[in-house]
């Protein structure tokens, strides 16, 4: 879902295109990358626990240029040239003003989440914080933060007013909510 208002999110922004292997094999800008569905680019997906196993869901801010207004995982682009795990801690700051060591996010895996309009292969990982914190929203990338039990997710997911990022349900869903979560995932080359 792209919005028709005007963004914040930089458009000349260059993201690296991959083959199915996650090989880099190219590079888009942004506003290319979200209007070209068979040309795939890089995301970064994170699950922050809490110590009560409760997780953190944003709300996208209203200029974001895809999915704005609605529930998301912390995530973001990697830019051409930067990693996955580099990319993970940078939005983590930009998004939440939480300053995560490297060695605190554990892989999950990789998974292909489309849309007709784009293509990205997410690595995901988690966050699990070993004290108490507190993100503060950066208000041009989010407009509310909440933790939730993993049974009030699946509510909230399953509820058809409470409005997603379809790339972060899609996560989420291939994550929590298949038998087999190694199903959803690929068995893709791992990449730092």
């Amino acid at each position: 879902m792209h919005s028709d208002q005007p963004t914040t999110d930089p458009q000349n922004e260059v993201f690296p295109i991959v083959n199915e292997q996650d090989e880099v094999i190219g590079k888009i800008s942004r506003q290319e990358a979200h209007r070209s569905p068979h040309l795939m680019h890089r995301a970064v997906g994170v699950f922050i626990l809490n110590s009560a196993g409760e997780i953190l869901l944003q709300k996208r801010s209203a200029t974001k240029d895809t999915f704005p207004n609605t529930w998301a995982l912390p995530a973001g682009h990697v830019e051409y040239g930067e990693n996955y795990l580099d990319t993970a801690v940078r939005e983590l700051a930009e998004e939440l003003q939480i300053t995560a060591n490297p060695k605190d996010l554990s892989l999950i895996g990789k998974i292909i989440v489309t849309e007709p309009w784009e293509k990205e292969i997410w690595q995901v990982y988690q966050y699990q914080a070993t004290t108490e914190i507190a993100p503060i929203a950066n208000a041009l990338e989010v407009s509310e933060i909440k933790f939730v039990k993993p049974s009030e997710l699946r509510s909230m997911l399953s509820d058809s007013a409470v409005k997603w990022s379809d790339m972060s349900r899609q996560v989420i869903t291939g994550v929590f909510f298949v038998e087999t979560p190694a199903e959803k995932f690929h068995s893709l080359p791992i990449r730092p």
